[in-house]
């Protein structure tokens, strides 16, 4: 009888290890077994995991961990597609320059609260744009959802006119009727950068409108820039696109003599408001 209930024992035995130990080879298969896998609709592969890829051939453990970080991976990395944006996709926030100091950034925060305590006592809607006076250059920053994607630095103080701006301005846009008794006045743009994955997205085009119109805000009625494409022309050629022309006699003005700095350039700033889906936040 006891012989009878061993061997009835071990087949039991034998019948529940069997399941057993097929799952452990199924979850084994189910590991990867190169460290070249890629996943494609993560735009991601084993090969960025360094930290584990070493261990992946040698430890059962690490090629789970690493399968781990992939597929976490693979759940949080969008691709970013190439869809333009518009004004309402995007936050425009006015700061100082990164060269302020914390006092002037103390200052520049004490003016716009008391502003906005002002317009709220009076009762009347926040302007679109206000700066104090005595500021003369700013960071116009894009944000997408809760990001920022792009920097753009312009002066906000329009300078002098003179002689070679008020031909400029005649030779470009015709007006005949542009003389320094008029006050020709310029700001200019001092540099842009945009993220190069939001690239070719609209970004620089609805921050030219936004400069622009933050020109014209302050009293001047045309931008000037240096456009700076190593002599591609690429960059010269998509501010033509966005209405700026050459302003060869402007290239010392700037202090782009023999446009060693680049080529200068000019727009008309913004005279019309923006859209009402623009969202710029200045305090």
């Amino acid at each position: 009888m006891k012989n009878v209930w061993h061997e009835n024992k071990s087949l039991l035995l034998l019948f529940l290890t069997i399941p057993l130990a097929a799952s452990w080879l199924s979850r084994q298969s189910a590991l990867p077994t190169s460290t070249n896998l890629d996943i494609r609709q993560g735009q991601y592969s084993l090969d960025k995991c360094t930290s584990t890829t070493s261990s992946c051939r040698n430890s059962q453990r690490s090629r789970k961990q690493s399968w781990s970080i992939c597929r976490a991976a693979d759940k949080s990395d969008e691709p970013v597609t190439s869809t333009p944006f518009s004004h309402a996709d995007l936050v425009w926030k006015i700061r100082l320059p990164p060269e302020a100091t914390f006092a002037d950034r103390a200052k520049w925060m004490f003016q716009t609260k008391k502003e906005i305590a002002n317009y709220s006592i009076t009762s009347q809607p926040l302007p679109r744009v206000w700066l104090p006076s005595e500021v003369n250059q700013i960071c116009l920053e894009a944000w997408y959802t809760g990001r920022k994607i792009a920097r753009f630095g312009i002066t906000t103080i329009p300078g002098p006119s003179a002689p070679p701006i008020v031909e400029t301005v005649k030779d470009c846009f015709g007006d005949d009727s542009a003389n320094e008794t008029e006050q020709v006045r310029c700001c200019a743009i001092i540099y842009m950068f945009v993220e190069p994955e939001f690239r070719s997205r609209n970004v620089g085009p609805l921050a030219l409108q936004v400069i622009s119109y933050i020109h014209a805000m302050r009293g001047a009625n045309y931008t000037l820039l240096v456009a700076d494409d190593k002599g591609s022309g690429k960059l010269v050629h998509w501010y033509q696109r966005q209405a700026y022309f050459l302003a060869p006699e402007l290239q010392d003005l700037m202090g782009s003599p023999n446009q060693v700095y680049g080529i200068t350039m000019i727009g008309r700033a913004l005279q019309d408001d923006l859209t009402s889906d623009c969202t710029i936040e200045w305090w």
